[in-house]
Parts: C-alpha cells; structure tokens; sequence
C-alpha cells in the first residue's frame, strides 16, 4: 500500500512515462532525479557513485542498481573512463539523444524537487 502511495507521488512529481514508474522503486526514482537535476545542470552527470546515493538518501547499491535499470531500459546512457595506470574517474551518465522531446522531459524531471 505504502509504495503504491510512493509511486503515485513520484508520478505526480515526474515526467516519466509510467512504464518507468512501474519499473523502479522509490528509491531508485530518487537517484535517477539526482542524475536527471545534474543532466539538466551540466548536459552530463559526472558524480561519483557515493554522491549520487548521499543526494539520493540512497546506498550505493541501490544508486548502482538504478543506474544499471536505466541504462538497460535506455533511459540514460553510460560512458566509463577508465585509465590503464591511475584511478578510473567517474562514469558520465546521459540522456540518449531523442531530440527535443527528452531534453524537455529531463528538464521537467530536474526541475522538481523531490518529496521529503
């Protein structure tokens, strides 16, 4: 009943198409409007996972679970950095490119803020 009522507030917050809502729990729902917010701040999200989870009030596990969800779904797309002699830098995540549609969608999601 609880994540019914969860959901259904993140629907009325949200741009997503409902098939996204049904998909990923609230918590997830709150780490993909941490990286939408900074899509829409910079065109590309470069936290590190620990700071997406904070923001989120999220684990790390539950911030890497929602990345890996989007990423298969589409719903953003991920770009690793590695480096063969140093610390890997973070992923960039973005937003497929769809056109103006999903530039508005993004910008909706970032634009409100999340339910405490």
């Amino acid at each position: 009943m609880r994540r019914s009522r969860q959901i259904r507030t993140m629907a009325a917050q949200t741009n997503l198409p409902d098939a996204f809502l049904s998909i990923f729990t609230p918590a997830e729902l709150r780490v993909i409007h941490v990286i939408f917010a900074a899509i829409s701040a910079d065109g590309r999200c470069t936290k590190r996972l620990d700071e997406i989870a904070r923001l989120g009030e999220t684990s790390r596990s539950t911030a890497r679970n929602s990345i890996k969800k989007a990423v298969t779904h589409g719903l953003l797309e991920r770009r690793e950095r590695r480096f063969a002699t140093a610390v890997s830098a973070s992923n960039v995540l973005m937003a497929p490119a769809m056109g103006a549609r999903n530039r508005d969608r993004v910008a909706v999601v970032a634009a409100v803020p999340l339910a405490g």
